[in-house]
């Protein structure tokens, strides 16, 4: 499968997140698992409105970088303190989307003249942050009573993509910049690898999606 190919393909997996959100919705109803399908569909919307009308190289990268990196990163900072059990850490949310905003606006500011590039300090941050959270959300559920079905709990499957994706995607991200510029073979190759990662976490959040109807039943 060519690259073009691969890339193509993404409406469909969102698609296919939004159908089964919609088969599964009465499941979906009061459970924040419900709102994957939206946000998929979200970012799949900016993606098409991007490659649609942005034509410029840099337009392109300044799109990305301020509006649909942020949107992602803000979006599973949020999700994983309503993720249950949530309870009285969901004070302390501000503490990771300070600390991304801080980076972001790093990126955004400080480092302006790497515009055309990626914003790799507040994408490094940012994965960082959703790293650091989902293993202290597999760390809540190894120490309670639902481990033994953990297989069944939508938030495993969705850190499993999350995990898969982001702990994939970062060193392709960090070193973005350095590839574009010297070495395209390469960049190709990780674009390749960057939309086999996405599938893999929408593969997974296709499931999580299912298992909403296990998790009612318990």
């Amino acid at each position: 499968m060519t690259l073009n190919q691969l890339v193509n393909l993404y409406p469909y997996f969102s698609l296919l997140l939004l159908v089964a959100g919609l088969f599964f919705i009465k499941h979906l109803k009061k459970n924040v698992v419900g709102t994957i399908p939206l946000f998929v569909t979200a970012t799949t919307l900016l993606s098409l409105f991007q490659v649609k009308y942005i034509t410029q190289v840099a337009a392109i990268m300044a799109f990305t970088n301020r509006f649909i990196i942020p949107l992602e990163f803000f979006y599973f900072i949020v999700f994983y303190f309503f993720l249950p059990p949530g309870g009285k850490s969901r004070k302390l949310v501000t503490v990771p989307v300070v600390l991304y905003t801080l980076a972001f606006f790093t990126d955004l500011f400080i480092l302006r003249n790497t515009y055309t590039y990626l914003y790799w300090v507040s994408y490094a941050t940012g994965s960082i942050i959703l790293l650091i959270l989902v293993v202290l959300y597999l760390y809540r559920l190894l120490n309670s009573e639902k481990i033994l079905g953990f297989y069944k709990l939508p938030g495993f499957w969705i850190s499993t993509g999350v995990l898969l994706f982001y702990l994939g995607s970062l060193p392709i991200h960090v070193l973005w910049n350095y590839t574009a510029s010297l070495e395209p073979a390469a960049l190709l190759t990780s674009k390749y690898i960057f939309y086999i990662l996405m599938y893999g976490m929408y593969c997974c959040f296709l499931i999580s999606i299912f298992c909403t109807k296990w998790a009612e039943q318990k």
